[in-house]
């Protein structure tokens, strides 16, 4: 098991007497799955190896390749991840991620070190540890101390003492880590120990992939708010959690992070209807309606409009296109975050220049502005 390729197994099992050997066994496999089709649940199997401690290791579905040789059958398989449920030692409950990527937590306490300048020893003083509170859980992120040349980074989440972290508090914690490194990091370890079991992942590397969505806050400075802002997500995420999807706002903000090597346009629009997305969300859906007053306004404007002497498909035409005025639209609800100060009216500004252009094929990238548009 490795993060380069996940977890990986070969097995020669010496021919049984009674069962020959088939030299078009392999053929008949091969030609058993025709191009186009999804491979037959035959072909998959259930991991349970057992380590020489005990542990079984698990893997709900692994797909087997079968080599029929003339004096063994070899079985060869790789999956993802394997997974193992183990006794947890004490009452600590906590989640541990081993991240192969460094995902620029930023760093706010200082350690020394002796390093070698022209031949002089020198001491160095200088942060290289990220340590933060997250919804009253005890946070450290650090880059590992490993003996191969390949980098980790670990990160470690201590439940507040005395209470149960919430099933599931792992996952959110991991939505969280997204959100604020504008990442999709996904650990290549993960050892969660809650309500006296500890889980234990390891799994195959998965690419950053970053693209231009930079994350909401950065630099050492803004440590505090960093931690602070990664607990209300966490919050958010444990409130609002829709059963193994997580939270809304994680599935809407997930594919904007990973916007690499794809058109400028495809970038603008995927903003756009991602902005609309969330503010679909249930938290956004009672901001800019339209006061009682206006509504009744509204509600004449369209008695009026239906006694207009114009012809019929002309007053369907104005009824239809004044529809929208009788709800709260994406503008509308933005303009009320505006004005609680949560985003600035330039915001929108950005948005509508990009959503209809974007949205109807006739966004078009101009070189000279090109630095703007970013």
């Amino acid at each position: 098991a490795n993060p380069e390729s996940g977890a990986e197994a070969r097995l020669v099992c010496k021919r049984d007497p009674g069962l020959p050997y088939d030299p078009f066994a392999n053929i008949r496999q091969a030609s058993s799955v025709n191009s186009g089709e999804l491979f037959p649940e035959s072909h998959y199997y259930r991991l349970e190896a057992t380590d020489v401690t005990g542990n079984v290791w698990t893997n709900p579905a692994v797909m087997l390749k079968v080599d029929h040789r003339a004096n063994a059958e070899i079985l060869a398989f790789t999956c993802d991840y394997i997974e193992a449920e183990i006794a947890a030692q004490g009452t600590a409950e906590f989640a541990h991620f081993v991240f192969s990527d460094d995902l620029d937590f930023p760093l706010n306490i200082p350690t020394t070190s002796k390093e070698l300048v022209r031949g002089q020893e020198r001491v160095m003083f200088k942060p290289t540890l990220s340590s933060g509170v997250v919804s009253g859980m005890q946070t450290h992120y650090h880059k590992c101390s490993a003996d191969k040349g390949a980098q980790a980074f670990e990160f470690v989440a201590l439940a507040v003492a005395g209470q149960p972290a919430p099933e599931g508090f792992d996952e959110r914690l991991l939505e969280s880590i997204r959100f604020s490194s504008a990442t999709m990091a996904s650990p290549v370890m993960s050892e969660v120990s809650r309500a006296g079991l500890r889980v234990i992942r390891l799994a195959k590397a998965t690419p950053l992939n970053n693209g231009m969505v930079s994350p909401p806050l950065l630099g050492s400075g803004a440590s505090q708010d960093f931690y602070r802002l990664m607990g209300c997500y966490y919050d958010y995420a444990c409130q609002n959690v829709v059963g193994d999807n997580g939270a809304p706002l994680s599935a809407k903000l997930g594919g904007l992070f990973t916007l690499k090597c794809v058109w400028l346009e495809t970038i603008a629009l995927l903003l756009c209807v991602a902005t609309e997305g969330i503010l679909e969300d249930p938290l956004f859906k009672p901001l800019g309606k339209p006061k009682s007053s206006l509504l009744g306004l509204i509600k004449d404007l369209f008695n009026w409009v239906k006694k207009a002497p114009v012809e019929e498909s002309l007053r369907q035409r104005a009824l239809s296109a004044m529809g929208s005025m009788k709800a709260n639209r994406a503008v509308d609800k933005m303009y009320a975050l505006a004005k609680a100060g949560a985003i600035d009216e330039g915001d929108i500004a950005s948005w509508k220049f990009l959503r209809n252009p974007s949205a109807h094929g006739s966004f078009e990238v101009q070189a000279d502005k090109l630095q703007e548009l970013l």
